[in-house]
């Protein structure tokens, strides 16, 4: 959050994009459903998408 901030106050780039925030907010969504559920829930497509986010860094 502090570099965030200081990104957003020095009007550079952040380190960390957005979408990793979102990945990380739909797997643990599907933690949740599952531990709610008692059923699997697939990630499947979540890490793919992290998986991909992540190339080139």
């Amino acid at each position: 959050m502090d570099d965030f901030a200081d990104c957003i106050l020095r009007n550079r780039p952040t380190r960390v994009p957005g979408e990793m925030g979102l990945h990380g907010v739909q797997l643990l969504k599907a933690v949740y459903h599952a531990a709610e559920t008692s059923q699997r829930v697939s990630t499947k497509d979540v890490l793919q998408l992290i998986d991909r986010s992540s190339v080139g860094q």
